[in-house]
């Protein structure tokens, strides 16, 4: 029976780790391995403690030896005790990093597609056709439904830029969730867009996305109130 989703070879392969646990000094190196690679520190304090246990039961023994071989023997019986339990460790903790690594392996791919996503999305838009989460594993399937949550912008329900929320402004083509917070700022402390084009400009999106937004959004100028200027001066009369 498979312990993880991707066979009994890959599981074969990554399981070649265990074969350092059968040299005595170099027992260490495999929780090392699986330390690392598995972002568990459990692993890389028993690798040090394997480490120093071996190597300093090796150096106290021959000192011991010349004083007594009896504390030799005992020392060379720990070291032997130590080097079996690093094997019976080795199976023990086998499972256990199968499941961790798939667990890294498939958050890396999950990173990786969503990021390619979003490039795609930067230059051609938000117009491609959804892939359908049935076609997807079930931790890319859940990513991809949580981005579709929020209702797609049609022609025929055009949004105002100056007056829409900002889930509206991240709907738009190109925008996305960190250029329609500074969208929002930036309105707050200027009053608005005066277009279309004023809010692609300010926002450094690119020429195309321009030519999309227009179509499912516009912009009623801003209109700056002109302040009226009182005359403090005295007219004389001639």
């Amino acid at each position: 029976m498979n312990i993880t989703n991707r066979g009994k070879k890959w599981e074969l392969l990554n399981s070649l780790w265990i074969l350092w646990s059968f040299t005595l000094l170099l027992a260490c190196v495999g929780f090392f391995w699986i330390g690392g690679r598995a972002g568990k520190r459990k692993w890389i304090l028993s690798g040090l403690i394997y480490l120093v246990t071996n190597f300093g039961l090796i150096l106290v023994s021959e000192r011991l030896e010349a004083i007594n071989g009896l504390f030799s023997d005992m020392a060379t019986v720990i070291i032997c005790c130590g080097w079996f339990a690093a094997i019976v460790h080795s199976f023990m903790s086998r499972k256990e990093y199968l499941l961790r690594r798939e667990a890294v392996i498939d958050l890396k791919e999950a990173t990786r597609d969503a990021y390619r996503d979003e490039i795609r999305g930067d230059y051609f838009g938000n117009n491609e056709k959804p892939v359908p989460a049935s076609s997807l594993p079930a931790d890319k399937a859940a990513a991809l439904s949580a981005s579709q949550t929020a209702p797609a912008i049609t022609p025929e329900q055009k949004i105002d830029l100056n007056l829409c929320s900002e889930q509206e402004l991240a709907n738009l083509p190109g925008v996305g969730v960190a250029l329609a917070k500074k969208a929002v700022e930036m309105r707050t402390q200027t009053g608005g867009f005066a277009s279309v084009q004023d809010f692609c400009e300010r926002i450094n999106l690119m020429p195309h996305f321009a030519v999309q937004i227009e179509a499912l959004a516009f912009a009623v100028p801003v209109q700056t109130p002109v302040s009226s200027q009182e005359d403090t001066g005295r007219v004389v009369d001639i």
